[in-house]
């Protein structure tokens, strides 16, 4: 095995595949490039220094895929091809994890480039090609390891590939329903639930092709395996776990901008927590929204938050000297609370006073009350979000009592006026 067979095997080179199956160092190296991995998804959304799930998550799911496919998997390929002693799953898993690059695509900043409902569109869509591709290098390693038929190899790997995601993603559905039923849902986690729905139904559809396959190829005998998957080992090239060694800490190098945004958030967070509305705005204050995580909202949450997540007391401690995107933020933020409950007298007119030192950021929130007034039917947030709007323009543009000034002026009653 050389060093480029990592790159090599990405391509479904048959070469680097017959090498990697022949390697006792491979497996190693699948390890660090599945800790790459796991920095990719990882670095932009999750404190690297205090959350170890980054590591032992993707450690720990892929194992748990890895066994789940292999075994079906065997049932196909080990029948008249592997003898019981050969350390095929070795093989199998180095395959497996050696398609860990292919998740390097969720490295991508997108979040950077767009807004926070558009990027998770790109990540979903990352997603599906991610999926793709090790489904279709697993299959190609298969095949050209063990000579059986891509057709007959792909039904073994999709269905429980095709399991495995719908049962998942059912799960996870349960849960968004179970932990928000009745309350309003981020966008890009609304999304995110639509998405998660249609991939629970299209992986029912594509395992029960799979299934039906299956049953085909189980009659039929073109395409059976001939060879064995595991291959006995040759000498190797050094080098290929120092590779592997080197993409691993070339994502962890660059991960340091996204982990300072994520520090940035953590920090901010902190001050919420403990009520420090005045250091908090100090410390945003001093730094530009680039420099907190684009994949979160800023501090705190609209929608929720393990200290409350209300606007209200840090609007309130605004002074007017705050950067121009910070206040328009935060105002922006606490109206999206709104879509969650309707907010009482006090919580409207603190968001009016705030409002009344800043009025040039009642503008873009009536570009928004137009628009949903121009539409023919509201969901409930959004009629939340617009009786709110309503208290907060009728305080913003109600008559102030204007004392005259002879009544200024005057300092008791004249001679003549009734008692």
């Amino acid at each position: 095995m050389k060093p480029s067979d990592l790159l090599l095997y990405l391509i479904g080179n048959r070469g680097a595949i017959e090498r990697i199956a022949a390697s006792r160092k491979a497996l190693w190296a699948g390890a660090l490039l599945v800790l790459s991995a796991g920095v990719a998804r990882n670095y932009d959304h999750l404190n690297l220094l205090t959350r170890p799930e980054w590591i032992y998550g993707p450690f720990g799911m892929s194992l748990f895929s890895a066994v789940f496919i292999w075994l079906v998997l065997r049932m196909e390929i080990s029948r008249k091809t592997e003898g019981p002693r050969k350390p095929t799953f070795r093989t199998w898993l180095t395959l497996f994890w050696l398609t860990a690059p292919c998740a390097w695509l969720y490295g991508l900043p997108v979040e950077r480039f767009t807004d926070l409902l558009t990027s998770t569109k790109w990540n979903f869509g990352f997603l599906l090609v991610v999926a793709a591709w090790r489904v279709a290098l697993m299959v190609r390693a298969v095949t050209v390891l063990t000579g059986a038929g891509a057709g007959r190899i792909l039904s073994f790997v999709l269905l429980p590939a095709c399991l495995e995601m719908g049962v998942g993603s059912l799960w996870k559905t349960i849960s968004l329903v179970g932990i928000m039923g009745g309350v309003r849902l981020p966008p890009h986690h609304e999304f995110l639930s639509k998405a998660t729905g249609v991939v629970v139904v299209g992986s029912f559809w594509l395992g029960i092709a799979s299934l039906l396959a299956m049953v085909f190829y189980g009659f039929s005998r073109r395409g059976l395996a001939n060879q064995a998957l595991w291959r006995a080992p040759l000498t190797e090239k050094p080098g290929v776990i120092l590779t592997a060694a080197l993409a691993a800490a070339g994502w962890l190098a660059a991960a340091v901008p996204g982990q300072v945004s994520v520090w940035n958030n953590d920090r901010l967070i902190r001050f919420f927590e403990h009520k420090q509305w005045k250091e908090g705005i100090a410390y945003a204050s001093a730094r530009q929204r680039s420099d907190f995580s684009a994949i979160h909202y800023l501090p705190p949450d609209p929608f929720g938050s393990p200290y409350g997540g209300s606007s209200v007391p840090l609007l309130q401690a605004l002074n007017g000297t705050e950067p121009e995107w910070l206040v328009e933020t935060w105002i922006g933020q606490a109206m999206l609370e709104f879509e969650m409950s309707m907010p009482d007298a006090a919580e409207l007119s603190s968001i009016s006073q705030v409002l009344s030192r800043y009025p040039e950021k009642l503008g873009p929130l009536t570009k928004e009350a137009l628009h949903l007034k121009s539409k023919s039917t509201l969901e409930s947030h959004e009629s939340r979000w617009l009786l709110a709007y309503d208290e907060i323009f009728r305080q913003q543009t109600a008559p102030r009592h204007v004392i005259p000034k002879e009544a200024k002026a005057s300092k008791g009653p004249k001679a003549g006026d009734p008692p």
